[in-house]
């Protein structure tokens, strides 16, 4: 009798949670698959290479706006010319626009980007505390520089360390 009662239970959680487990599997077949496209980009005009890529941004129209930390070697300068700062592509790859900036105020190692709402981009350093906002031709619309910057340091054996930031949204706000 008990044996009947286990079997009963069993085959009733079974009907109930089958068709469960159908649907999600059913639902994980709807998951986006994504693919390697090695052609793009499309090739960069003449000679240009760039170094690490800090990060890339979507605006929106679409633009793939990636930035270039113009770290190559020396014997990649030799035989190329070093892309600029920020590169922008369309979907399909090809370059519509770049621009370099200023050296003296750009990032000393570009690391991020973001496009606002008016497509306008903006660039962070790693590091620096530089933010700054650029339009989509290259033209500095606000420079937040600070060159001084200090990240906040990691708990040492419970304790905060105190650090100093110069930060945009806090300046001189001690930390700890």
């Amino acid at each position: 009798m008990a044996r009947v009662k286990l079997l009963l239970v069993t085959g009733a959680f079974l009907a109930l949670a089958l068709p469960g487990s159908l649907a999600l599997s059913q639902k994980k077949a709807a998951v986006p698959k994504f693919e390697v496209d090695p052609w793009w980009p499309k090739p960069l005009p003449e000679g240009w290479i760039t170094g690490r890529l800090g990060s890339v941004c979507i605006d929106s129209h679409d633009h793939v706006i990636v930035t270039n930390r113009r770290d190559i070697t020396d014997e990649e300068k030799e035989t190329s010319k070093q892309a600029p700062s920020v590169l922008i592509f369309d979907l399909a790859g090809t370059l519509i626009g770049s621009w370099d900036g200023d050296w003296d105020k750009l990032p000393g190692v570009i690391h991020g980007c973001y496009a606002d709402k008016d497509n306008n981009i903006w660039i962070t350093g790693n590091g620096d505390g530089i933010i700054q906002k650029y339009t989509h031709n290259g033209e500095l619309l606000l420079d937040r520089q600070t060159r001084r910057f200090r990240y906040l340091r990691r708990h040492t054996q419970g304790q905060k360390l105190e650090c100093e930031s110069d930060s945009i949204l806090q300046p001189g706000r001690r930390c700890g």
